[in-house]
């Protein structure tokens, strides 16, 4: 909380007309950047990066503008608001990157530019995505042979091989994004091999890996800590000392995230939390239980929506549906419907041909009740208590939330979307 307060000061000496300039601002916006997503709801934290990104660009500040694309980028994703935006918005930033010669931030936004792409696709539509490698070239958005996990094809390998990638830069990022669509896609086989990559990425373990102020790392580690969850439940109950291992290690995570609840005050974390506790209650085997575990799921659902995070009700529906089989069709139906308001139809095509196989031992076809030609921008909503009010989206044509930028500073110009969208 004093940090928060702090960073609020900050901000206010740095607009003092006789202390402020330009340069100052970006920087101060930077450093604050992380503190501002402890205690302030994560879809302001977005116009905050974005914003900050404008200021660095105009005032010459370039790595500064660098920096908070990054945070753009991955506040955006875990913020709930619609996806297809971020797309629109990731091709500007990285064109606009590259063009300013800031190769490692290109290679640090590939990850979950690449992750917004493939969850935004159809796997079956052939559809293409603008590589903004030249302006008369398009890639495939998941290249032939990829799949809807594969972070590190398609247009992110497409610039990867331009720039000469060293194998290293954003590596880790890569793991994380598709660990998380391994879980929504409820591969959670995969899901565990990409967990033990990641945690191996450094040669560390535990939550030592995700430590971090950072939205993106507490979010790491609240998804690995779903899938130590599913460890635990696949883990034969005559097995009781790697079941028990697995066992701490989830609740490992879980006291992680319920730490930064209740003891930091973050207000981006609680549907997180209300998960994490729903699967920990899901291991009780009295079927007394099952009330009770039916209403912690219920709870998680209904915090992730008020407070604005679609892609977490979803994926508290999707668990609900995996650990209440009595309620599944009605859990899922849920889940599919929250995906597609997230704008991951990816998921949803995949997850259905799955059921289809299961059910039907075919594949078939599926109509969508998302217009996939629509972008939404985000709105800031109204803030109420320690929750988010969900997003408001409206409707429009060509636009991007960003400044677009031609290659000469002097030749700036806004594009499209203004402040406050």
């Amino acid at each position: 909380t004093l940090a928060s307060r702090s960073a609020d000061l900050a901000i206010r000496m740095q607009q003092d007309p006789r202390t402020s300039t330009k340069k100052l601002e970006a920087k101060v916006r930077t450093h604050t950047a992380a503190m501002y997503s402890w205690h302030k709801p994560l879809n302001l934290c977005v116009k905050y990066a974005i914003d900050t990104y404008r200021i660095g660009m105009r005032s010459g500040e370039i790595a500064v503008a660098s920096t908070n694309s990054v945070g753009y980028g991955f506040s955006f994703f875990y913020s709930g608001l619609f996806l297809k935006p971020l797309v629109v918005d990731m091709t500007n930033i990285i064109r606009q990157l590259h063009d300013y010669g800031q190769i490692v931030g290109v290679l640090l936004n590939l990850s979950v530019y690449q992750a917004a792409i493939n969850l935004t696709s159809d796997p079956d539509s052939g559809s293409t995505c603008d590589s903004t490698i030249a302006t008369d070239s398009t890639f495939p958005a998941i290249a032939a042979g990829e799949t809807i996990f594969d972070i590190g094809g398609g247009t992110s390998k497409a610039w990867r091989d331009r720039l000469g990638w060293n194998g290293v830069t954003g590596a880790q990022s890569d793991f994380s994004y598709s660990l998380q669509i391994a879980i929504f896609c409820r591969n959670f086989p995969l899901a565990v091999e990409i967990k033990n990559k990641l945690l191996g990425s450094n040669n560390i373990s535990g939550t030592a890996a995700v430590h971090g102020t950072w939205y993106f790392g507490l979010a790491r580690a609240f998804y690995i800590g779903v899938v130590k969850y599913w460890e635990v439940k696949k883990c034969s109950k005559l097995n009781a000392v790697r079941r028990q291992r697995h066992r701490k290690e989830a609740k490992m995570y879980h006291d992680f995230i319920r730490g930064w609840v209740v003891k930091q005050g973050n207000i981006n974390l609680p549907q997180k939390l209300l998960i994490l506790d729903a699967e920990e209650m899901s291991l009780q085997s009295d079927p007394d239980s099952r009330i009770k575990l039916k209403s912690a799921y219920d709870k998680a659902i209904v915090m992730s929506m008020k407070s604005g995070f679609t892609q977490d009700a979803a994926l508290a529906a999707h668990l609900a549906s995996e650990a209440l089989p009595e309620e599944r069709d009605m859990f899922w139906e849920r889940a599919r419907s929250f995906y597609l308001q997230w704008g991951a139809i990816g998921v949803v095509r995949y997850l259905e041909g799955d059921l289809s196989i299961q059910q039907h031992g075919e594949d078939r076809n599926f109509s969508w009740t998302l217009d996939s030609s629509d972008n939404s921008s985000f709105a800031s909503g109204s803030i109420g208590g320690t929750h988010r009010a969900r997003p408001h989206f409206r409707d429009f044509e060509g636009s991007s939330n960003i400044a677009s930028l031609s290659t000469k500073p002097h030749e700036l110009r806004l594009r499209g979307g203004t402040d406050g969208q």
